[in-house]
């Protein structure tokens, strides 16, 4: 039931979450709908960038 709610109903994206077709969200819904997960992409990213830059 709730996944129908978050899903379908929810007033935040009604009528459609468009994340189904284009398989994208924004930063400003991530941070939003999952501010964990983002949090998480941004260290890696930041890390990443770090180690190139040290092997460079």
């Amino acid at each position: 039931v709730w996944h129908f709610y978050f899903i379908i109903f929810n007033p935040d994206v009604y009528p459609m979450n468009t994340a189904w077709l284009t398989g994208t969200i924004s930063e400003e819904e991530m941070s939003h709908e999952h501010p964990k997960e983002l949090n998480r992409i941004k260290e890696d990213l930041a890390r990443k960038i770090q180690e190139e830059s040290d092997d460079a």
